[in-house]
C-alpha cells in the first residue's frame, strides 16, 4: 500500500511518518495533499486544530490511516469553524478506523481535544491518529484526485 505525499512516499505495511515542524499541535495546510500526524505524547495544548484548504473548485478528502483516540475527542467539520457542519465526532476509547470523509467545500477543520489534566500517576498516555488529505474534484458520484 502506498502512503505519504511529495518526497515522503513509503511502500510498506510499516510506515514511518514525518511531520512539518510545529504541525503536530495544529497547523494550516494549503497544499493539495499531505497528512496530519498527532499523538497524546507531545507537549501540545489540550485543543489542537488543523485547517485544510484546497483550491476553490475542489473538495477535501480525509482518510484516517491510523486511529487510536484513547482519551481525546476527534471532530471533523465541513468548513473553517467549530460551528461548521460536523462530519464526524469520535470520543476517547475508540480504536475503530473512521470511514474516509469528503467535504462539501474546499475547507475542513480537524480538531483533537484532550482532557487538560492527566490522571495522577500517569506520566505517558498513548493515542492519536494519522490522516491523509487530498484535494479532489467531483464528477457525478466519482471523486478524482487532483493531479
Amino acid at each position: 500500500m502506498l502512503f505519504g505525499s511529495g518526497d515522503n512516499l513509503q511502500l510498506s505495511s510499516t510506515v514511518t511518518y514525518t511531520m512539518l515542524p510545529d504541525c503536530e499541535c495544529g497547523c494550516f495546510f494549503n497544499q493539495s495533499s499531505g497528512y496530519i500526524v498527532t499523538s497524546s505524547l507531545t507537549d501540545c495544548p489540550s485543543e489542537r486544530i488543523w485547517l485544510i484548504r484546497v483550491s476553490d473548485e475542489l473538495l477535501v478528502r480525509l482518510t484516517f490511516i491510523r486511529f487510536d483516540a484513547q482519551r481525546g475527542t476527534v471532530r471533523v467539520h465541513d468548513g473553517d469553524s467549530s460551528l461548521s457542519n460536523l462530519l464526524v465526532q469520535i470520543h476517547g476509547g475508540s480504536a475503530v478506523l473512521p470511514q474516509p470523509l469528503t467535504s462539501a467545500g474546499n475547507i475542513i477543520r480537524v480538531e483533537y481535544i484532550l482532557p487538560s489534566t492527566q490522571p495522577s500517576g500517569m506520566d505517558v498516555v498513548t493515542g492519536g491518529f494519522v490522516a491523509l488529505y487530498a484535494a479532489v474534484s467531483t464528477y457525478g458520484s466519482c471523486y478524482l484526485q487532483e493531479r
